[in-house]
C-alpha cells in the first residue's frame, strides 16, 4: 500500500511540474504577442490558459487516483 501511495505521490509531483511547464510555456507565448493586445487581453487570455491546463492536470489526476 505504501509503495502505491509512494508511487502516486511521485507521479503527481511530475506531472504537476509538467503542468507547471506547460502553463510558464503559454504565459511565454502570450506575452510575446502582447504588443498586439492590451494587457486585459493578455491578463484573460493566460487567465483561461491556466485554467485550460488545470483542467487537464485534474483528469489526469483523478484517472491515477482512480487506479
Amino acid at each position: 500500500m505504501s509503495d502505491n501511495i509512494d508511487f502516486l505521490r511521485k507521479t503527481l509531483e511530475k506531472e504537476r511540474k509538467i503542468i507547471k511547464q506547460e502553463i510558464d510555456k503559454k504565459k511565454k507565448e502570450i506575452f510575446s504577442t502582447m504588443f498586439h493586445m492590451s494587457i486585459e487581453e493578455v491578463h484573460e487570455q493566460q487567465q483561461k490558459t491556466e485554467k485550460e491546463l488545470w483542467k487537464i492536470f485534474n483528469e489526469k489526476h483523478k484517472k491515477l487516483i482512480e487506479k
